[in-house]
Parts: C-alpha cells; structure tokens; sequence
C-alpha cells in the first residue's frame, strides 16, 4: 500500500484492498498493515488508528502522532489546524515575531508594562 494506506489482512490484492487511514492521518510506511498505523498528521490530534481532529483555532501541533495540539503564546492567535508555532500571529493592539511574545503596543510603539497609552 502507499503511505496513507494500509492492508489489514494477508492474501488480499493491495492495488485493490487497501484501506484509507482516518481523516487527519496517514501513515509513515508504505508496508502498513494495521489501522493503528495511522498517526494524526501535523496540526491534528487524537489517538494512534482513531479519529484525529484538526487543532483548534489558537492552537498548534508540529509533528504527527498522538501527542495534543499546543497553544499558541498569550495574545497571539492560529487558525484551525496550524502545523507550526510561527503560524501563531499577534491579535490586534499587540506586536511581535510570529510564535513569539506578543507585547501590547500604543501607536506603532510597543508599549513599556505598566505604561498608560496616550489617546490625545
């Protein structure tokens, strides 16, 4: 079978009989034979051979397998099934390098904590 496929049992054709990993996986090997070798591809989560879920908005996960999605750093947000830190973009009123801290800013400044903004 193909990566993203796999044959659960001996004697069957696999050009004809192999079987689709679940949505959001796939497999490693092209010589799968089990369900449980599909893993949750990046940006989804869930158990080996189950059912694997896109992370959600302001989440984040970098490798495939079981492990959960991570969240994004304060202030920052993803969209569904983000694949990588980077892909965490400062909100509105905040600034920084994408999956890094995210400061508030007053204008085009960032602005120093504890620092009022100036609205005049």
């Amino acid at each position: 079978c193909l990566t993203g496929k796999y044959l659960d049992s001996s004697g069957n054709d696999a050009e004809v009989d192999c079987k689709a990993c679940p949505a959001n996986s796939g497999t490693n090997d092209a010589a799968s034979t089990a369900e449980a070798s599909c893993t949750c591809n990046k940006g989804s989560s869930g158990l080996d051979g189950g059912n694997c879920s896109l992370c959600a908005a302001g989440k984040y996960k970098e490798s495939s397998g079981s492990a959960v999605c991570n969240a994004c750093p304060d202030n920052s947000h993803s969209l569904q099934g983000s694949i990588a830190d980077n892909q965490c973009e400062c909100i509105e009123g905040f600034a920084g390098r994408n999956g890094g801290e995210c400061q508030e800013v007053c204008g085009n400044v960032i602005k120093t904590p504890g620092e009022e903004c100036d609205d005049g």
